[in-house]
């Protein structure tokens, strides 16, 4: 195998920087204007050679090796003993060499009709030392190592197994596992709309009981910018929206009388959060001057985000559709939950009261492995011993839901309405 250096020399011929030199030879054996036309060039030559070429740092980049095998000229490049930083793919490519098969690709013919512009110094045919045939050490590259590691653990592995006596090892054959899959279910993401009358209203009283927990939470002024604020009330204006549709809809008295309490619990807790959070023109929108709270089990929460949604019936129950819903949707994995509201009535009684639980049960189906679960809504209501006339009844709940419908909308747009700054 013959040997040659690829050099670039721009003092030694400014328009032609690119030798190709033997190192034992004084003269040169051919000038290039690149590097590209010097190395194809050559290759065509179909020698038996190690390259070794530069970059134009004047660094030696790698080795390229040509070598004739069974009649076929197979290449290959070696880049990383070098210091010139290249990439062995760019230089295939440079080289029109196929990384795939070693040979050389279709359009090496093309380019070197293109290679017309260099100066021969000297006819290669007897440019080349008779007595110096080199001998090239390859290198072993990092996945020959490997298969190399792996064989030689397999047999060791191999040479463990013999060591085992048969008996034991038809022993461990006949003992079987029973291996039960279990798939667990995670929350998946649902827009209030979409969903049934009925469930939503329920997912409007447990976002309520929600709400009542932040706002408990939330106990110190927190500052903020303006743009942050409005996402914040953003989310609480889609719950007041939807809380009116259903209230348009509402024909069930139960159900009426429930939802006076819902809108009373959201109207109070709104009222708290707008006189703790407040905004400041001085703050940075940012994430790290958003609200975040420690929620009761530990995490901590963006509170922009966590008004956004509600868990309910293994849902992440939205009250904007997918399209528009601007949070991350993290997998949570279902879990079996029970809702218990308990509403404070402001309505005096001089009677006595019982409570009365009133159960709506959602049996969620789960794959092999996994216990039955059952998500309950229990609302706590009150009720009078004495019976009362279904007609004054009536009229009363209408008109205490109208009260309560007009108390939530003031409450909203007197803080939609208002940015408090702080000085």
């Amino acid at each position: 195998m013959k040997r040659l250096l690829c050099l670039y020399k721009p003092s030694q011929d400014k328009v032609y920087p690119w030798i190709l030199k033997h190192p034992k030879v004084k003269t040169n054996l051919a000038h290039f204007k690149s590097r590209k036309d010097a190395m194809n060039w050559f290759i065509s030559l179909g020698y038996d050679c190690a390259t070794w070429f530069q970059t134009e740092q004047k660094v030696f980049g790698g080795i390229f090796i040509s070598e004739n095998k069974e009649n076929e000229y197979q290449f290959e490049v070696n880049v990383e003993k070098f210091d010139g930083n290249v990439l062995e793919s760019d230089i295939l490519e440079e080289f029109y060499v196929d990384p795939g098969t070693g040979l050389r690709s279709n359009g090496a013919n093309q380019y070197l009709k293109t290679v017309v512009d260099f100066k021969e110094i000297n006819d290669h045919r007897t440019y080349f030392p008779l007595d110096d045939e080199f001998v090239i050490e390859r290198k072993k590259s990092a996945k020959d190592t490997e298969i190399e590691a792996l064989q030689k653990e397999n047999e060791e592995l191999r040479e463990k197994a013999s060591k085992i006596p048969t008996h034991i090892i038809e022993e461990k054959i006949k003992k079987e596992v029973e291996v039960k899959e279990v798939v667990k279910e995670v929350v998946k993401f649902a827009y209030v709309r979409d969903l049934e009358f009925q469930t939503q209203f329920d997912a409007l009283a447990v976002y309520s009981q929600k709400l009542e927990k932040i706002a408990s939470i939330i106990n110190n002024q927190v500052i903020t910018s303006p743009e942050e604020l409005n996402v914040i009330k953003k989310q609480l204006t889609n719950v007041f929206e939807l809380s009116k549709e259903l209230n348009s809809e509402l024909l069930d008295e139960k159900l009426q009388k429930v939802y006076k309490f819902v809108v009373k619990s959201l109207s109070d807790s709104i009222s708290k959060l707008s006189k703790l959070v407040v905004a400041s023109n001085e703050v940075e929108n940012n994430p790290q001057n958003f609200v975040y709270f420690v929620k009761p089990c530990g995490e901590n929460a963006r509170l922009a985000q966590e008004l956004s949604y509600v868990l309910f019936d293994k849902k992440h129950v939205a009250f904007v559709s997918k399209e528009d819903y601007t949070f991350a949707i993290y997998a949570k994995e279902v879990k079996t939950q029970t809702h218990l509201f308990y509403f404070q009535d402001e309505v005096k009684n001089e009677n006595p009261v019982v409570v009365e639980k009133e159960v709506q049960s959602t049996p969620a189906v789960v794959n092999t492995g996994v216990s039955q679960k059952q998500e309950e809504i229990v609302v706590t209501k009150v009720k009078d011993k004495e019976s009362i006339s279904n007609w004054y009844l009536f009229w009363t709940i209408l008109l205490l839901s109208f009260a309560f419908s007009i108390l939530i909308a003031l409450v909203f747009l007197l803080w939609l309405g208002y940015i408090p700054t702080y000085y």
